[in-house]
């Protein structure tokens, strides 16, 4: 659980290193090794993603890590991990909840490989109104720099589980 912790903490430090509300909030290694995330998700289902070339089946486990005020969702396939992050959320009722994505970084190696930032985008998810059950989580981002559509699906959860 510790490695969780840390690694969750690394995927939004980096990817959201020039975020000043994050540099405030993890300022030095030490703070990285004691961070708590204030929830971790692991959901299982079936997972599609989309990188503008159209679908292709990705690994059916996602996590979803909430901090402070950022948050992660990480996505796989064979050897890459996709993780998206954003500062800001939006819950319309309690059925749906929307996590603002602005930036995604593509990992290979356990090494932060291309990061895209600026882009414009939110991941959905529907569930039942007491969290007891998820149905689907899909993000879509807008790259409008570039004129590009990213899609990650993970549709019919079967499980998710709360650390």
């Amino acid at each position: 659980m510790h490695f969780a912790r840390i690694f969750a903490g690394m995927f939004i430090l980096i990817s959201l290193a020039s975020s000043n509300v994050l540099a405030q909030q993890i300022q030095s290694l030490s703070d990285l090794q004691n961070y708590k995330p204030r929830e971790m998700v692991d959901f299982v289902g079936k997972c599609r993603l989309d990188l503008s070339t159209g679908f292709v089946p990705c690994n059916g486990s996602v996590s979803w890590v909430l901090g402070n005020r950022a948050a992660s969702i990480t996505f796989s396939k064979d050897d890459k991990m996709y993780v998206l992050t954003g500062i800001g959320d939006r819950q319309f009722d309690l059925k749906n909840y929307h996590q603002v994505v602005s930036t995604i970084t593509e990992w290979r190696d356990l090494k932060p490989f291309k990061t895209n930032e600026n882009l414009d985008g939110f991941c959905h998810f529907s569930l039942n109104k007491d969290a007891t059950k998820f149905y689907f989580l899909k993000c879509t981002v807008n790259d409008n720099q570039n004129d590009e559509v990213y899609r990650f699906f993970l549709e019919d959860i079967s499980n998710f589980k709360r650390q």
